[in-house]
């Protein structure tokens, strides 16, 4: 059996028993969803209410545009750049209404960045935010399936169309939805790899709708919230799946773009959030607040946090100010669809939990054989929210997947209770909040200027963050580089998070192996 047909016998035959009134597609999870809930409120953004009826309409008239006005067909991609917005949520429903693929990119991306997604994934349809234009049209003639370009603005440059066009027409009175079958594409999120390029992971319905089923079963987040926070971009495989999780079970979500620290925590308290899906560094930036103790955050009902690690302190500082809410802090990946493994952080701090319901989880040797209690090797994990495959690498799919087990690249251990622990990454990739950043587009980018000789890119320790990017650099013989030239080339052609905090010139050689890999691991124990 190849591992499609594994993950099918293994993960979805009983579950398809255990759940058989399932919704079969992302339309019908939205059409239920605002005829179930359709004067309630869907979003709160910026001091606006918007229903769960009145979003409906505005999805059905964008969805009626791009299918029949723009031919957009099923299958066919749609890239979304928007941060946390009401446009983002029309833009993802309308799209998967009519069976086409959303493929959200990150909004702080520069032009360098966005073509190579967009060259990847070839979308028919771009929708997005004004200030990214610039960013766009230089490449929009590398995208030969583009059609049409639709941005927030009023006065679009030519070739561009007002976003408005889209949802200011009449209710159509013909549904445009296509109910397409579960296990097409929905989705392409793009996550990590130590190649230096992101890798499109494609994530059927089928598995974003069992991730929602998963959040109502598991015993970590059984309860639906009433009011969902997010205050992270919606791109993040997390983030939007939170925002259509809570969609499908009638949730209020309240829509944060830009913001401070302190605002975050006056929207909690004026809106009574009960689930604020954040970072640990969003966390440990709140409880660093000197006014963090004067908000009233008694409605949340749980914290939940993950993306990176959370210091043992900020633990103990929210459980000091919020005692009767439960830490469950989570560990997954993009291929998994987020959360794989939960735990109670006070009761298990130095654990990343026990896989929940819908997720089986080995260790395995190099072989990929099993490994007893206590003995470290690769994470493998199945679940029903897996992947589908990386988008055109089969290749890599083929690698990742052997077995019908998705083959994460940490390295971690299972106590004797069944509970996760983390030895290590695999993997080079930083963590830094919730980016993930690859080391080697770091290297390649650095590598550019004259009098660079050697450089290798690294992870370091941060209270905040997680980890921090920091370049080792050896200047080529006879050269002379400043730290703040390394920086302005980064600035020049990366995203702000990308560009390295710390860099440390060095005039010994790089330490390699004998085959000439660079000992990255040696050089963080030496940091």
């Amino acid at each position: 059996m190849n591992w499609q047909q594994i993950i099918q016998k293994e993960v979805f035959d009983p579950l398809e028993k255990e759940f058989p009134e399932r919704p079969r597609n992302l339309a019908e999870v939205f059409q239920r969803a605002v005829e179930t809930h359709a004067d309630q409120t869907a979003i709160v953004y910026e001091g606006q209410h918007v229903s769960f009826s009145a979003l409906g309409d505005s999805v059905i008239k964008a969805a009626h545009v791009l299918r029949n006005q723009y031919g957009v067909e099923a299958g066919d991609r749609v890239a979304v750049l928007f941060g946390t917005e009401p446009t983002f949520a029309i833009s993802v429903w309308a799209a998967l209404a009519i069976g086409a693929v959303v493929c959200p990119m990150n909004i702080r991306y520069l032009k360098q960045e966005l073509q190579y997604q967009l060259e990847l994934t070839d979308p028919k349809i771009i929708l997005l935010d004004a200030e990214l234009l610039d960013r766009i049209l230089p490449i929009k003639g590398e995208i030969p399936s583009l059609k049409a370009i639709f941005a927030s603005m009023d006065d679009p440059p030519e070739g561009v169309y007002p976003f408005s066009v889209l949802t200011n027409g009449p209710v159509p009175e013909a549904t445009p939805y296509r109910f397409v079958e579960e296990t097409d594409p929905a989705f392409i999120f793009f996550t990590a790899g130590t190649t230096g390029r992101a890798k499109g992971a494609v994530n059927s319905h089928r598995s974003l709708i069992y991730s929602f089923l998963r959040a109502r079963i598991s015993a970590a987040g059984g309860q639906s919230s009433q009011v969902l926070c997010i205050p992270i971009p919606l791109h993040y495989t997390g983030g939007c799946k939170s925002f259509l999780g809570g969609f499908y079970s009638g949730t209020k979500c309240i829509f944060l773009k830009h913001w401070k620290i302190e605002e975050l925590l006056e929207a909690v308290q004026e809106h009574k959030v009960t689930n604020l899906f954040a970072l640990g560094s969003i966390w440990a930036l709140a409880v660093a607040s000197e006014n963090f103790s004067k908000y009233d955050l008694s409605s949340i009902q749980a914290v939940f946090y993950g993306g990176s690690s959370t210091p043992a302190a900020v633990i103990k500082r929210i459980s000091e100010a919020l005692p009767h809410a439960p830490q469950v802090q989570g560990y997954g990946m993009t291929e998994c669809n987020g959360g794989t493994v939960e735990v109670d952080a006070l009761a298990r701090p130095t654990s990343c939990g026990m896989p929940n319901a819908t997720t089986q989880l080995r260790i395995a040797d190099e072989d990929d054989s099993d490994l007893s209690a206590n003995e470290v090797g690769q994470i493998l994990i199945r679940n029903a929210q897996i992947f589908s495959g990386y988008w055109k690498n089969e290749l890599a799919t083929e690698e990742v997947m052997r077995g019908g087990w998705y083959h994460t690249g940490d390295m971690g251990y299972q106590d004797e209770e069944g509970r996760l622990h983390i030895a290590g990454r695999e993997k080079d990739m930083i963590i830094r909040g919730q980016e993930n950043i690859y080391p080697a587009e770091i290297e390649a980018v650095i590598s550019q200027h004259p009098s660079v000789g050697e450089v290798a890119v690294i992870g370091v320790p941060d209270e905040i963050f997680g980890e921090q990017v920091q370049a080792i650099v050896v200047p080529r013989s006879g050269a002379e580089i400043g730290e703040e030239d390394i920086r302005q080339l980064c600035q020049e052609q990366l995203a702000g998070f990308k560009v390295p905090k710390f860099v440390q010139l060095r005039n010994q050689p790089l330490p390699r192996n004998p085959g000439g890999k660079i000992l990255k691991r040696e050089l963080q124990s030496s940091g």
